[in-house]
């Protein structure tokens, strides 16, 4: 394979001081968060190239924090995890985030582990799991809105759908999509082979992508029959929409699967997708993410290599660390991403191509 010039640097490093469980960049790109498995949570601030520290959220505790997001314009930042408390933080006129809100779950559900939350893409709605339910809380208002009933199994992921009208739910056999104008509205159901482990719009909110426990993604397009993708080599462990479309006119679906990422595209006037392979690590990929307004792939595994991928296609760079990878961040315009280790390092790249 031919490789694709591309030159992104290390222009920083900065460390927690255990696994790295998530890594968001505000939509502005001027704040960077990341947490860690023993409950930090910090952020930093962008200074061209690099970042500097800027402010605490959270010390060392015993309960990890699992997933954290900004929501659409900045103003909230939100987290949870293992305590089973969603902590919010509101970007004030002192420029520093001062708590606006903790939502306690953990009074009412003890055993609960929140470990999935996602903002409306243009209010201040927050969805997050609760075991087999989802609460949708307005954050504004400081008031719960909804509370879904997923019944068949615990909660395994949620998506907004881009224009926000929809929220899509996965768990055991199905996706199902409640619709937020009315949730009291039945929700509309994708049937799925076993059960769904990661749930993902495309950024056009035509497809509707379930990677699945049994090796397989299933894609549906509005009411039309849904494909079946299959040929895994085991369980799904994330998928990925490019936010721009090919030649062809469809996006990409990038999935990541035991060592290797697979590539789909629905070619113009095709009724199936086709896939290609990117198989160059060596151990288990933990993340993969294509860059804003862009085809450029980046995919990350635990053999600490770090790959670009020009148009999803060609190896465009390869870098190293001497450490396991396990998750990465794009900021908001490109050229610059965070990538994250099992042992508490954040390294950040820029392009440096001329």
């Amino acid at each position: 394979m031919g490789v694709h010039k591309i030159k992104f640097a290390l222009n920083g490093k900065v460390a927690l001081s255990d696994y790295i469980t998530s890594l968001v960049w505000s939509p502005s790109g001027e704040f960077l968060a990341a947490s860690s498995a023993s409950g930090e949570m910090q952020v930093w601030r962008s200074h061209g190239n690099s970042i500097q520290d800027f402010q605490t959220l959270s010390e060392l505790t015993d309960k990890a924090i699992d997933c954290m997001a900004f929501c659409h314009d900045g103003k909230f930042f939100a987290a949870t995890g293992q305590d089973g408390r969603v902590r919010v933080w509101q970007f004030g006129n002192a420029d520093r985030f001062s708590s606006y809100q903790t939502i306690d779950c953990h009074s009412k559900h003890p055993s609960v582990w929140i470990d999935r939350l996602a903002w409306h893409p243009s209010s201040y709605l927050l969805a997050f799991n609760l075991g087999r339910q989802v609460q949708i809380w307005d954050v504004e208002n400081e008031k719960m809105m909804a509370l879904l009933d997923f019944t068949e199994s615990t909660v395994s992921d949620l998506a907004w759908c881009p224009d926000g009208l929809l929220l899509s739910v996965g768990g055991k056999n199905m996706v199902k999509s409640w619709h937020s104008k009315d949730w009291l509205q039945l929700p509309t159901v994708l049937e799925i082979t076993g059960a769904s482990e990661a749930v993902a719009w495309s950024n056009d909110g035509k497809y509707l992508a379930s990677g699945n426990q049994d090796n397989s993604i299933t894609l549906a397009e509005g009411s039309n029959d849904p494909w079946l993708l299959t040929g895994f080599p085991s369980k799904i462990r994330q998928l990925v929409w490019s936010d721009v479309l090919t030649k062809h006119g469809t996006p990409l679906l990038a999935v990541a699967s035991a060592n290797g990422v697979a590539v789909w595209i629905k070619e113009k006037y095709q009724e199936h997708w086709q896939c290609w392979l990117l198989d160059l690590h060596k151990e288990m990929v933990r993340a993969i993410a294509f860059e804003p307004n862009s085809l450029l792939l980046a995919t990350t595994s635990d053999d600490g290599c770090f790959y670009l991928w020009h148009e999803a296609v060609e190896l465009a760079q390869i870098l190293k660390q001497d450490v396991a990878f396990c998750n990465l961040a794009w900021h908001p315009q490109g050229n610059r991403l965070a990538i994250g280790s099992e042992s508490g390092e954040i390294f950040i790249y820029s392009n440096q191509t001329v």
